[in-house]
């Protein structure tokens, strides 16, 4: 009876010993010694376009051939694992950067590593649009439009911003200004086609930047408010009178019916004139203004602004004097 059990022990023993032993079949598609693998795993990076390159956090990367998706950490790295094999792209998003995408290509591999480059998107930062008449004698004014656009990028590969009216058949380009920081146009009536200036008032203008890379993001949509027709009467000093190096500039009483404030400069008279003193944000209320430096013997002239709310402007008829 003995004899039996342990032959019996034994034959067990050996049984499991030979089903350990012999190689399980690999069916298994996580299984990396699988033959027919067919699940694989992509790693990357993603960094700034920009040179030096810097790693973009919390970029959201898709696999869209197997609707997958993983998130960039701090050092711009991210990683998706057990991915069908099917050629496709990863997409790269993240808000404030241009969205980008990535060729995959798996030939016999089953880990591919993928870099990634974003574009950041220019900021409109401000945005200014307003109307600007000047009374020139004997009964001349000289209607304008200016835009100043103040736009960022933290790649600095602004290739130009564009100022765009179909309706008026106006489509030009912002001039950047080196000293402001701002792009700035000044647009005649005869560049908007028209002979009336409130003809203007209600139009789209559309802001648009262009970068070196040909691609073009819309910034805004603005629209002239209000074209200031009202004239302010000036009265002393004028017709080039001699006054005392400290005058005081006066006008009648100004009320247009809207908000405004005042603005005051006096130019040198010479060509081109040379901006010499100036006064602004004045209460609309005003109708005096002494200036308060004392002005150096020369000939000038001086004007005086009403401005609303839009930033939109009149100026008054020029008013000579002299300081002996």
């Amino acid at each position: 009876m003995f004899i039996k059990k342990s032959k019996t022990i034994v034959f067990l023993i050996c049984f499991c010993f030979s089903v350990f032993q012999c190689e399980t079949p690999r069916n298994n598609p996580l299984d990396a010694g699988n033959p027919n693998h067919r699940l694989g795993t992509i790693s990357g990076e993603v960094f700034t376009q920009r040179v030096p390159r810097l790693a973009v956090s919390d970029v959201i990367v898709s696999w869209k051939s197997d609707d997958r998706a993983s998130r960039t950490d701090q050092q711009g790295k991210f990683k998706i694992n057990n991915l069908k094999k099917q050629n496709g792209w990863l997409i790269l998003e993240k808000e404030g950067y241009v969205t980008d995408s990535i060729s995959v290509v798996w030939n016999e591999s089953n880990t591919l590593f993928e870099q990634g480059f974003l574009n950041a998107v220019p900021q409109l930062d401000s945005i200014i649009l307003y109307s600007s008449i000047e009374n020139k004698r004997p009964a001349r004014k000289i209607v304008t439009i200016l835009c100043n656009a103040k736009i960022t990028d933290p790649d600095n590969d602004i290739d130009s911003v564009l100022i765009k009216n179909k309706t008026l058949g106006l489509n030009t380009f912002l001039v950047f200004n080196t000293t402001s920081g701002w792009f700035e146009k000044t647009l005649k009536a005869s560049d908007l086609h028209v002979n009336n200036p409130d003809e203007v008032i209600g139009h789209e203008f559309t802001i648009s930047v262009k970068d070196k890379f040909g691609k073009k993001f819309n910034m805004a949509t603005v629209i002239v408010k209000r074209v200031i027709k009202e004239e302010i009467i000036t009265e002393s000093p004028s017709s080039g009178e001699e006054t005392s190096a400290a005058p005081t500039l006066k006008w009648e009483r100004f009320d247009p019916g809207f908000p405004f404030r005042f603005k005051a400069q006096i130019y040198v008279d010479e060509t081109p004139p040379t901006l010499y003193w100036e006064k602004d944000t004045l209460n609309s209320v005003l109708q005096s203004l002494p200036v308060d430096i004392e002005l150096e013997p020369n000939d000038y002239y001086w004007i005086v602004w009403s401005i609303d709310e839009f930033e939109n402007r009149a100026a008054s008829k020029a008013k000579k004097f002299y300081v002996p």
